[in-house]
């Protein structure tokens, strides 16, 4: 399985998807043998056709970014704590070396001020569209066939496997 991702378009935006657990059913299907212990099956799906997609969309990033204002300020203000000097500049307005409650309160409520104007500035930047397996473990497919011929390819398969299951009961029976 490959672990890169591929975009497509389907004319209302891009979309990345991840193949990791996917189901591939290629437009062409490459078998070989590296060496004399293994077999390689390869599905390939070309770009510029017709690709059928079922799986979990999300967006990453964006609007939907889980952020923590509480979080972010504490490491910017960690940040800003590593720098002693600079800290002493920008906060120590009384000049006494020291950082009192009054300075220090001042330096939290801009390390707040700079936090939420990131989380804004992040929110309205476009997030990243995805399609992935889904985490209730519900098919995720990929295919180069559209949905009405994979639909008759499981449909065979089930008879398929309907009839075998049917043959071995009756070869149980008539051998009991």
């Amino acid at each position: 399985m490959s672990s890169a991702t591929f975009e497509f378009n389907d004319g209302s935006g891009v979309c990345n998807v991840d193949l990791d657990h996917a189901e591939v059913v290629g437009a062409e299907v490459r078998t070989t043998y590296p060496d004399s212990d293994s077999k390689l099956v390869e599905e390939l799906l070309f770009g510029g056709n017709t690709v059928y997609v079922l799986g979990e969309f999300t967006t990453i990033g964006g609007a939907n970014s889980a952020l923590s204002v509480k979080e972010d300020v504490g490491t910017l203000l960690s940040q800003w704590k590593a720098d002693h000097a600079s800290l002493l500049r920008r906060f120590d307005t009384d000049r006494s070396g020291a950082i009192d409650l009054k300075e220090w309160e001042t330096a939290r409520r801009l390390a707040n001020k700079t936090v939420e104007q990131q989380h804004r500035e992040i929110r309205t930047q476009s997030g990243i569209h995805m399609l992935r397996a889904p985490k209730d473990d519900r098919l995720f497919l990929i295919s180069a066939l559209s949905p009405e011929r994979m639909r008759k390819r499981f449909i065979y398969w089930s008879y398929f496997h309907l009839s075998v299951g049917l043959g071995a009961v009756g070869v149980l029976i008539r051998f009991s």
